[in-house]
């Protein structure tokens, strides 16, 4: 009788330890609350960003993972949603933090002429087989000659550290995404049309 009880004790505290280990890596359950993101394991974060939305995070080595979240710095603006990759660990998001924009998928075009000047796809997660833990972009911009010039840009973690680069020659086949999607490894970011800033 005595065994059973520290048996069925033993499962108990540990289905309850793992239950708040899981819980306190839990970044998927989330609430947006004006410019915060309330996170299920109680996190709470204050992003500084109008019209948010929480596309997802990258894991990295440091105590917080990298958020991906979307929207603009001000409010009532002719800024152009964007996106942003932030970790609390980097500090917290204030009026010095210099948060870099990164463009949100869709069209983009010219405020002016209305003519089409870029179209984008933008997709995280396990995106390309080599390549885990990412948000890549497959751009098609208008270059000033009028021709379309097609690259891709690509952000990771590595370490605990963001890395960005563009690929501008022999670039990876949509395609190779597209089927990591299909696994559901990988997903796409809904994009929108927008027009240039003024």
């Amino acid at each position: 009788m005595q065994k059973t009880l520290i048996i069925l004790f033993s499962i108990i505290f540990l289905g309850n330890c793992k239950s708040q280990t899981m819980m306190k890596n839990d970044w998927e359950s989330v609430k947006v609350k004006n410019q915060t993101l309330v996170f299920g394991n109680g996190v709470k974060f204050k992003t500084n960003v109008y019209d948010l939305k929480y596309i997802g995070y990258l894991n990295s080595d440091k105590e917080f993972p990298y958020f991906v979240f979307s929207g603009r710095t001000c409010q009532n603006c002719d800024e152009n949603i964007s996106i942003f990759i932030h970790s609390p660990s980097d500090g917290p998001i204030n009026k010095e933090t210099k948060l870099k924009r990164y463009l949100f998928p869709g069209g983009l075009y010219d405020m002016e002429t209305g003519k089409l000047i870029l179209e984008s796809r933008a997709f995280k997660g396990n995106c390309l087989p080599e390549k885990s833990n990412i948000v890549i972009w497959y751009q098609n911009a208008l270059d000033e000659l009028g021709k379309w010039k097609k690259s891709v840009y690509i952000v990771e973690v590595s370490g605990n550290k963001l890395e960005e680069y563009m690929i501008a020659d022999s670039l990876p086949d949509i395609e190779v995404t597209l089927k990591q999607v299909s696994k559901k490894i990988c997903y796409e970011i809904p994009g929108l049309n927008q027009t240039t800033e003024p």
